[in-house]
């Protein structure tokens, strides 16, 4: 996703999502709403990773180029941010579905700090 304005998220803060709802019954904007997690952001643009399982997601899954959507709040502490780097000696991550992706962007916000702890991702598949 890329925005006009700057865009100061990093992997793990949670945005609300909206994208808006066909409604032709409606004299009203109807939006669709959600929260998402953000896996990678750069100056004016944010990446997320989602499941398309039902209506919304799919709505989102198949926007065209240039389709309008809403973001705010950030909610949540990026996961970088919650480990404590003078208190521990390794950080492990242990994650499973979307949930990998915030994961391997606190990995690449982490490789970018000369000090941070040696990092272990354990990734988990369901059989």
């Amino acid at each position: 996703m890329s925005s006009d304005a700057s865009v100061d998220c990093e992997p793990g803060h949670v945005l609300a999502l909206e994208i808006e709802e066909d409604d032709t019954d409606s004299y009203e904007d109807v939006w669709m709403k959600g929260p998402y997690s953000v896996t990678h952001a750069t100056g004016k643009s944010f990446y997320i990773l989602m499941k398309v399982v039902g209506e919304k997601s799919k709505k989102i899954a198949n926007a065209e180029s240039g389709a309008l959507l809403r973001f705010g709040g950030k909610f949540k502490v990026p996961i970088i941010e919650r480990i404590q780097k003078e208190d521990i000696k390794r950080v492990v991550l242990i994650s499973s579905g979307v949930g990998v992706r915030p994961c391997i962007g606190a990995i690449e916000k982490a490789l970018d700090d000369k000090s941070f702890l040696p990092i272990v991702m354990c990734l988990l598949q369901n059989s």
